[in-house]
């Protein structure tokens, strides 16, 4: 059986209740077993990997356990670590266990995302497509999955359809993006000309942003002509160890002036960042304005990124967007 077909079948067995919920007792989940599910579970979602010992010891723990809860935890949590770093068909097989779990959406989209890596890795394309169809699926309002989608599409020659998934992207970011901030959406876009060799596409999807940021886009997007947008892109989307990663977040304060509103407010900063990983270029939007100078503040002062290396050579980090939460104890 193909890597493709294990895809569908992993698909078809999230319909399927768990081996676990079929032959339990109720009661409680006791001794050691829990504390090593709690830590694989925390220790996988920060991104950490070596889990061949804890493994072994949830495989023990599995064969005792009698509990519905019990059963269910270590079930999840051998699945973390599968998905995560077993061979890839064990990976695929495991992925049901993980999407049919009782834990927040987001989990299960950095699992599912942390499978479609592997798989890019691994250079086994067609199932690495197979598996962002489903993301986009299961995950319909992930932005970050679409995105896959439409730079895999061009990656494999499906352009038509790459084009018609970023453009979606593109005019849904700029009716959420202020004026003269270019979304990140707009790159990806920008980027499939770059496969497409369409000079006619090319030169509307500058139009576009030119006219998003009141100025020619095109100085901009020639940031990347060394190495092509459509290398940023891919990098961008399917490599995690190329992308930039915030190693300092930043730490605002609520606004004494408006602390008698107690309200809770929402910013969202887009900028960029530089070679030496300092965000440049910052436009802040709130929900409120009294919240914006402190918003800026805490981002310009406090944040800071790993470079972004791209073939090798650190480059500019280009359209960030950095959401910051405001509310009082």
């Amino acid at each position: 059986m193909t890597f493709r077909l294990f895809v569908f079948s992993a698909v078809a067995l999230c319909l399927v209740p768990s081996a676990a919920a079929q032959a339990c007792t109720k009661g409680r989940f006791q001794g050691a077993a829990p504390y090593v599910a709690k830590d694989v579970h925390a220790d996988i979602l920060a991104g950490k990997t070596g889990f061949e010992s804890q493994r072994a010891k949830l495989e023990g723990f599995r064969k005792n356990e009698r509990t519905c809860i019990g059963k269910d935890t270590i079930e999840f949590a051998i699945a973390l670590i599968d998905v995560n770093e077993a061979p890839l068909q064990q990976s695929v097989e495991a992925l049901p266990v993980v999407m049919r779990a009782s834990v927040p959406e987001g989990e299960k989209a950095y699992m599912m995302n942390r499978l479609i890596e592997r798989f890019y890795a691994a250079r086994e394309y067609p199932t690495t497509l197979s598996l962002v169809r489903l993301a986009v699926e299961k995950f319909p309002e992930n932005d970050g999955f679409r995105q896959k989608l439409a730079v895999l599409l061009a990656f494999m020659g499906q352009n038509e359809e790459a084009r018609e998934v970023a453009q979606g992207l593109l005019d849904e970011a700029l009716k959420k993006v202020p004026e003269g901030v270019m979304p990140f959406a707009g790159w990806v876009r920008f980027g499939l000309t770059d496969v497409s060799g369409d000079a006619e596409d090319r030169r509307a999807v500058i139009a576009r942003l030119s006219d998003q940021l009141g100025r020619d886009a095109g100085p901009v997007l020639d940031e990347f002509a060394d190495v092509s947008v459509f290398a940023m892109v891919m990098a961008r989307s399917f490599d995690r160890a190329a992308d930039g990663e915030p190693i300092a977040p930043p730490t605002p304060s609520y606004p004494e002036e408006m602390a008698r509103l107690r309200r809770e407010v929402t910013c969202n900063t887009y900028f960029d960042v530089s070679v030496e990983g300092v965000p440049e270029n910052l436009v802040t939007a709130c929900s409120d304005p009294g919240f914006t100078e402190e918003a800026a503040r805490a981002v310009s002062e406090d944040v800071r990124f790993k470079p972004f290396v791209l073939n090798g050579q650190p480059k500019r980090l280009v359209s960030v967007t950095y959401p910051l939460a405001f509310k009082q104890d």
